[in-house]
């Protein structure tokens, strides 16, 4: 929200603007042939730019963007969830509290299995993933690309 204090008359006025949450506008553009969009532009309001480009510790957090490239909910849920749990260092969930939380529909074999699979093809973006044994299950490690972990080194 933009405030905007006035005086009018020797008396002050203040007024309200309200900014946009997530954007202040969009555009899309078609072919007019296929129909087809070709291109989308979404304008980002001016806190949000603000925070992202001109502060040193942003508190937004941002994706990086091959996030968008990668398949499957889950992948994208244990990225976010890696974003924010491990940040710059690493994290570790149990297997079955990340089914719990996921929303997955499937049966906990089924999340299982596609966890080890996208452990296995370790193609998430700044993140290696891990199973390591839990006391009260397997846990998935989530470590980020930069960072050496004991017994790794």
């Amino acid at each position: 929200v933009v405030k905007n204090i006035r005086t009018i008359k020797g008396r002050q006025r203040t007024a309200w603007a309200p900014e946009g949450l997530i954007a202040e506008g969009s555009r899309t553009v078609s072919d007019p042939n296929t129909g087809r969009v070709t291109e989308v532009e979404i304008v980002v309001p001016a806190w949000i730019y603000n925070e992202v480009v001109n502060t040193e510790k942003p508190e937004i957090l941002t994706m990086h963007r091959d996030y968008f490239l990668l398949d499957g909910g889950i992948a994208r849920f244990v990225y976010r969830l890696a974003r924010r749990a491990a940040g710059r260092t690493s994290a570790e969930w149990l297997f079955r509290t990340l089914y719990e939380r996921s929303g997955s529909t499937g049966t906990f074999k089924e999340f299982s299995r596609s966890l080890r699979t996208l452990i296995q093809t370790n193609e998430l973006p700044e993140y290696m993933l891990s199973e390591v044994a839990g006391k009260a299950g397997p846990l998935l490690r989530m470590a980020y690309r930069g960072t050496i972990l004991e017994g790794e080194a």
